[in-house]
């Protein structure tokens, strides 16, 4: 084997519970995949982890391999030729912001699915700065910090965690943010404070869907800033400069199960009447006045 070229090395559904730091030396491999496996590590000692790929590896993928928070994942950091790195339905409980710091510099899409990940130390994802998809989807997350994220992702998925509220500023900066998933979470309310902000970004479109939101007169502000109800796949398409909105109210009964993009300024349970929208209050959105 020595000396050759493997586009791709898959083991699954094995008792394999190590994988020796130099098994792949003199072995130029673009993809390694494991799976259903007890790798209880992937390194001894002080050794840097699949030595000989530095340049050739692209894709790694360790799913369903027990992998937990102490292992040493700064190991990794001199495949510089990484793109995508898949740790999902593993055992780790903490992000350590040791693992991606000045390292892994081209890495594209970082999948952390289905853990039971608590905590994100707060650089833990700046240093990856071409980071175009991050998956935290399935795990056990109650706050977020700015500081743990890249600027210039394009695709984050937080559902089915157990995030409440989103803290101010979260997603500022981040200009070619697309698409973000918040189902399956515990969101009750979307905060002018926060959400104004998320809405300057004109081409980003927001999943929301299986929250317990309350449709009350605190949603006054986001449906006044679109008037033409402009939030399904189908106006966004007509009207591109529009962001999408996908979810649902949940409560007060007089609106639960109504599509956020159905809401208006009548249909809020709300004694007080929507105010008049004038042009200086939505300064973040002046293609919608």
């Amino acid at each position: 084997m020595r000396g050759r070229r493997i586009d791709k090395f898959q083991l699954g559904l094995s008792r394999v519970g190590y994988v020796p730091s130099n098994l792949f030396l003199d072995i130029a491999v673009q993809e390694l995949q494991f799976w259903d496996s007890p790798l209880s590590t992937f390194v001894l000692g002080d050794e840097r982890a699949f030595l000989g790929l530095e340049s050739t590896l692209r894709w790694l993928s360790m799913r369903r391999c027990r992998l937990n928070s102490s292992l040493p994942f700064q190991r990794m950091g001199h495949l510089h030729a990484l793109e995508t790195l898949d740790l999902s339905f593993n055992e780790l409980t903490v992000i350590r912001e040791s693992w991606f710091r000045n390292s892994l510099n081209g890495l594209r899409s970082l999948l952390l699915r289905g853990n039971r990940i608590e905590l994100v130390e707060s650089r833990a994802f700046a240093g990856l700065l071409r980071l175009y998809q991050l998956d935290l989807a399935q795990n056990n997350l109650k706050h977020l910090k700015r500081s743990m994220f890249p600027s210039g992702l394009f695709f984050l998925d937080l559902s089915d965690n157990r995030l409440s509220f989103l803290t101010p500023g979260l997603l500022d900066g981040m200009t070619n943010l697309r698409r973000v998933y918040l189902n399956g979470n515990r969101v009750t309310t979307l905060a002018q404070d926060v959400w104004a902000a998320i809405w300057s970004n004109p081409k980003l479109g927001v999943e929301i869907l299986g929250n317990p939101l309350v449709c009350d007169c605190s949603l006054q502000w986001i449906v006044m800033l679109f008037p033409r109800r402009c939030f399904s796949q189908d106006c966004q398409r007509a009207v591109p400069e529009y962001r999408q909105l996908d979810g649902r109210c949940n409560s007060p009964p007089s609106v639960a199960g109504l599509h956020l993009s159905q809401m208006t300024c009548d249909s809020l349970p709300c004694d007080t009447p929507c105010p008049k929208l004038e042009p200086n209050d939505v300064p973040l959105l002046p293609d919608a006045a």
